[in-house]
């Protein structure tokens, strides 16, 4: 250990300036930011690397980053995702996160990677935990900063930075004045973790491509610091090093402990002989009261792990998981026993205190790094086979590039090829997961010495190929190695196939995306983002212009830059649904080979099936030939090397594939800040006083603020609110328990990203709740049309027998059970729509209502879906319908929980040959209602046109026969009597696919604002 005097003397000034810091100073900053929205992903979960995490003080949350651009803050015993932000950014190449760090005192955030909004050169950028202001940036950096640490106190925050396998840099700031403090140039390679300990002493270390790791120590010297140890590892692995409990010593990358003070090496204590390098170890962290060991294994493959827990530093008795995830970054092991990790896929996962999984959120992305050969083509070019997750029944699932929509390949009547890697006159060489890739003995393109090739495709009769990089780059070139057009996707690009008849390509890259690019010049057709697992899918175009999958709306979006000390707003792409989204555009699209023919075509036919009128194109299709002019004209990629000495030399970007127009910035849905408490609060009395500012543009100013209340007990709905203004109080009135309340502002453009204030009640306990728990139940099913050619066999039974089973639950969970079942003769328009309207009279807040509806379901011309009651007729849609915009309007306003389940595709041809502009494609309808500003939970009986199935043998239709089964018990997985929304969503998906060998599709999509209640008891 050092004498502490000398650091102490080191943060006189920071102790000085400490008001300023705690009034969290902002820098003038952000020149550089977009004016424009910026396209991102909004999945659940990370949709890259994850490299860092921290937990707060209290333990009660896990803070991640990572390179898809979110900061996200967990729930440490549940892993419910609590917050997410999105910072201000220059561009959608902007943003990537390498690194984290808390402070101390839990309150501030260091992050850190490829910020470039924040000045010149990278950033590391601090936030507040607590609201997501940015309180602080560093920018100016050439080098991308790898790694920041806190010192203990909070006075000093260190920054490593990426040298590849150069020169390198470590900094040191002092944070009341943010001045550097000191800086050490003489580091070669990737600075990696740097950790101080309680005297002010802190280790870094590198790891190096090709060259040995080194770890350095460094000592506080009067106002700055001193290099007192460098230690070569002989050996290439230093990515993660902690110090001991004690902090007498540090280990690193698993395999070396060091000694505190000087580097020596230290022998591991007892054990046995089998150093623990042998063992494969990639993280290891000591337990937070010192003498347990917790270690991750790096596995062959990204899902194939293992952790250890051992019981003392002799490693010799353990206890063992096997992990889904074989590439585990970052550790911690919590007070208690539980530990919280993530992988460089961006998965997030905890180990419960009994060394039992107990949860982990990953994306359902397909994992294609490694096999590329996985993307498989059909025959007629038109479908693509990827991988499932390893614990799907299947192991691929077919996607239709032209008519989006998951199938099993076995249900698609095609052959399929892998990707063509070699041919006489092409020959490829060393490409797969190396540096050294060759084509007719010439190098490969590369930015750098340690980008990797790792997916390629030639074409079958020009001289020339693609490959896709770790880089994230795909690029054309020719038989030559010749450079002939580049394009930046932003993430490793792991599969390619060509459509030769087309002149079309498709890549795949590890977040998820798949583009289809003109190979003649390198101009992106369309973009998808896929989760096949969760048979999700969006579609999108350069002009915004989009088509979507049941559920996955937002998925994806943009970003609005506010300013500098702000996080960005987010606007997923259901907040644009009446604008943006265009039925057909895909098809259109591809078809033409052009992005912005297809969206021409696809809204004149849009425009002649509803008013016979030639859409006038507007700016944004002429901002879209503008933007695929310069696509085209950027055909080769700029590029400055390595030099051999200095500043590491940054390759200057590419044509990026995708770069999708936004909505015009003064056309937006309002936003809403919650000034105080926060997002998250502690009350003891049952209210909570909320402080918001609301931001609309100025033309369109706000017209309402709902407010929704929920608990375990009650929903309550439509609370009034204050008149609206800049700032504004709410007092909302609270059960006495634990609640959330939603808040929703609406202008003339649409409604608002609801806020969630997570409220924990801490007051005195109320007795039980009084009043009746009822169950209202609708269900509405129509087999007997008026007319004899819309007939169905089993939809009117379907409604009956729901109703039956639920009508069961009187007397159990539900005191009471109101039920209203209308089958055929007495389904009529007229009493389906008093059906519905009587809701509105009859639901109170601790109600439950369950609405059912099974026939026939069509859209009109102008795209709206309407329900076909028993006299319905399609040459009178509108007159005979009953239009799902009066569903969602009821259903929405009703308080209470709320459930719609869904069964309106039924076998097409009963419809006989729609005319021009009718679909029975519903998915437009149950994304509106299930959006998240309705809190209604959706069951879909299938997706999109997907037609449900039914067999007499099973008396009812297979989606029906599934809920019957679920709520009966089959889906009370862990037996305990009761059948929650989220069991029998997972108990639905699964039986019908088998049911109907993977025809039919149920869809369910999740609202995370909805936790997860009891539907119904079994045995009833």
């Amino acid at each position: 250990m050092c004498d502490w005097k000398p650091f102490r003397r080191l943060l006189a000034v920071a102790l000085v300036c400490a008001a300023q810091a705690l009034a969290g100073a902002s820098t003038a900053y952000g020149q550089r930011l977009s004016a424009e929205p910026v396209f991102v992903l909004n999945a659940p979960f990370h949709t890259g690397f994850v490299l860092h995490l921290a937990v707060t003080p209290d333990q009660r949350q896990v803070i991640t980053a990572g390179l898809d651009k979110t900061i996200r803050i967990w729930d440490a015993l549940t892993g419910q995702l609590l917050r997410r932000y999105f910072l201000p950014l220059r561009d959608a190449g902007d943003g990537r996160i390498n690194a984290l760090s808390l402070s101390p005192d839990g309150e501030r955030l260091a992050v850190a990677g490829g910020l470039f909004g924040f000045g010149e050169g990278k950033a590391v950028v601090v936030v507040s935990l607590a609201d997501g202001r940015i309180l602080h940036s560093l920018s100016g950096f050439k080098q991308s900063p790898r790694t920041v640490s806190w010192s203990k106190n909070g006075g000093l925050l260190a920054v490593g930075m990426d040298g590849r396998e150069g020169p390198s840099r470590i900094h040191v700031f002092e944070t009341a004045t943010w001045k550097r403090v000191f800086d050490d140039r003489d580091v070669i390679g990737r600075v990696d973790a740097i950790e101080f300990r309680g005297d002010g002493v802190f280790f870094a270390t590198t790891n190096n491509g090709r060259i040995d790791s080194e770890v350095f120590l460094y000592r506080p010297v009067e106002t700055s610091y001193t290099r007192v140890a460098r230690k070569s590892l002989g050996r290439k692995s230093a990515f993660r090093a902690a110090w001991a409990t004690d902090e007498t010593h540090l280990y690193v990358g698993g395999h070396s402990r060091l000694g505190g003070d000087d580097l020596s090496v230290l022998a591991w204590p007892d054990s046995g002989g089998r150093p623990p390098a042998a063992e494969g170890f990639s993280v290891m962290r000591e337990s937070p009261e010192g003498g347990r060991v917790y270690a991750a294994f790096r596995g062959r493959t990204a899902d194939s792990g293992k952790l250890r827990r051992y019981g003392d530093w002799s490693l010799r008795a353990y206890d063992e998981i096997v992990v889904a995830d074989g590439r585990v970054t970052d550790l911690a092991v919590l007070r208690g026993g539980q530990v919280v990790y993530v992988s460089q896929d961006g998965a997030v996962a905890a180990i419960g205190p009994d060394f039992k999984p107990l949860w982990r959120h990953a994306a359902p992305t397909p994992w294609l790094r490694g096999a590329p050969q996985r993307m498989k083509l059909s025959g007629d070019e038109r479908w693509i086979t990827l991988p499932l997750p390893s614990d799907a029944k299947d192991s691929e699932i077919a996607f239709n590039l032209y008519e989006p929509r998951f199938e099993r390949p076995s249900n698609v009547a095609q052959t399929w090829r892998e990707p063509l890697t070699a041919r006489p006159g092409v020959q490829l060489r060393h490409w797969q997961g190396s540096f050294r890739g060759t084509v007719n003995g010439n190098d490969l393109p590369r930015i750098h010495g340690r980008e990797m090739a790792l997916s390629a495709t030639v074409h079958s009769s020009e001289p020339a190929l693609l490959y896709g990089s770790s880089s994230g780059r795909l690029r054309k070139v020719s038989a030559e190695g010749k450079l002939i057009w580049a394009r930046a996707l932003a993430a490793e690009v792991t599969a390619v196939q060509l459509l030769e008849p087309a002149g079309l390509v498709v890549a795949a890259s590890e977040d998820g995306f798949l583009r289809v690019i003109r190979w003649a010049d390198g101009v992106t057709v369309m973009s998808y983002y896929l989760q096949p697992g969760e048979r999700k899918w969006i579609a999108v175009s350069n002009g915004g212009y989009y088509e979507s999958g049941v559920g996955a709306e937002d998925l994806a979006g943009w970003i609005v830059n506010r300013d500098a000390s702000q996080m960005a707003d987010f606007y997923p792409l259901s907040r644009f649904r009446e604008r943006l989204l265009l039925p057909g555009v895909v098809n259109s699209a591809l078809e033409a080979r052009d992005g912005t023919q297809g969206v021409e075509r696809a809204l004149e036919a849009r425009a002649a099936a509803t008013t016979g009128k030639r859409p006038d194109s507007g700016a944004r299709i002429d901002a879209m030939r503008q933007a695929q002019s310069a696509q085209r004209a950027e055909s080769t990629l700029t590029e400055r090397r390595e030099t051999a000495g200095g500043d590491e030399a940054e390759a200057v970007d590419d044509a990026p594939a995708f770069q999708p127009l936004g909505p015009a910035a003064d056309q937006l849905p309002p936003a809403i800040d919650v000034i105080s408490p926060g997002l998250t609060a502690t009350v003891s009395e049952p209210r909570l006083t909320l402080k918001l500012r609301l931001r609309t543009p100025a033309a369109d100013p706000v017209t309402a603020i709902t407010t929704r209340v929920m608990s375990s007990t009650q929903v309550t709905r439509g609370l009034p609110a204050t008149p609206v203004g800049a700032e504004q109080t709410l007092i909302v009135d609270l059960p006495p328990e634990d609640a959330m309340v939603q808040i929703v502002a609406t202008n003339r453009w649409g409604s608002s990203v609801p806020v969630v204030v997570r409220v924990r009640y801490a007051g005195k306990s109320a007795a039980a709740a009084q009043g009746r728990r009822v169950l209202h139940l609708l269900a509405i099913g129509v087999s007997d049309y008026d007319n004899p050619r819309y007939r169905l066999g089993l939809a009117a039974k379907d409604a009956r027998d729901f109703g039956r089973l639920l009508e069961g639950q009187r007397g159990g969970l539900y005191d009471t059970v109101e039920a209203t079942v209308l089958t055929d003769k007495a389904a009529g328009k007229a009493a389906v729509e008093k059906a519905l309207a009587d809701l509105r009279d009859k639901v109170g807040p601790r109600d439950t209502t369950f609405v059912f509806l099974a026939g026939h379901g069509i859209n009109d011309e102008a795209g709206e879906y309407l329900y076909l009651p028993k006299e319905a007729d399609l040459s009178r849609l509108r007159d005979t319908g009953i239009s799902f915009r009066l569903l969602r309007e009821i259903l929405a306003s009703l308080p209470g929980r709320t459930l719609l389940f869904v069964d309106t595709c039924h076998a097409g041809n009963a419809l006989g040959n729609l005319r021009a502009g009718l679909s029975r494609d519903n998915t437009s309808a149950i994304n509106g209602l299930a959006s998240a500003e309705n809190n209604i939970i959706v069951f879909a009986s299938s997706t999109g046109a997907q037609e449900s199935v039914e067999d007499a043998t099973w008396g009812n239709g297979a989606f029906t026969k599934a809920l019957v089964e679920g709520l009966r018990g089959s889906a009370d997985f862990n037996k305990r009597g009761r059948v929650t929304y989220k069991q029998l969503d997972a108990y639905v998906a699964d039986r019908v696919e088998e049911l109907t060998r993977g025809r039919q599709t149920p869809v369910t999509p999740v609202l995370v604002t909805v936790p997860d209640f009891v539907l119904a008891e079994t045995g009833r």
